[in-house]
């Protein structure tokens, strides 16, 4: 049983983090659009291309109409190509 609620718990967390990074996106004025998405995506795993085993969290600079943000992203190399196990969206201040 407490398995089940540590992951139930994880996924409350994850949930807020991404209404969290959605408003961030928001404020900067980058638009949840499909191919947002799928811009920010390419940017994100082209700078994947920086991790090694010393280096887990990569930070991309992103530019929104109203500001820019930075999407923090960490990572677990891995032989197959590394894994991103968290993202984390930040304002430029």
């Amino acid at each position: 049983m407490q398995k089940e609620y540590d992951s139930f718990i994880r996924q409350i967390h994850n949930y807020e983090r991404s209404l969290g990074n959605k408003k961030v996106l928001a404020k900067a004025g980058i638009q949840d659009t499909p191919e947002m998405n799928q811009k920010t995506a390419e940017k994100i795993l082209e700078d994947a291309k920086k991790v090694t085993a010393e280096n887990t969290s990569i930070e991309s600079r992103f530019k929104g109409t109203k500001k820019d943000v930075i999407i923090e992203s960490k990572w677990i190399p891995n032989i197959e190509g590394p894994y991103c196990t968290t993202i984390i969206i930040k304002e430029v201040k």
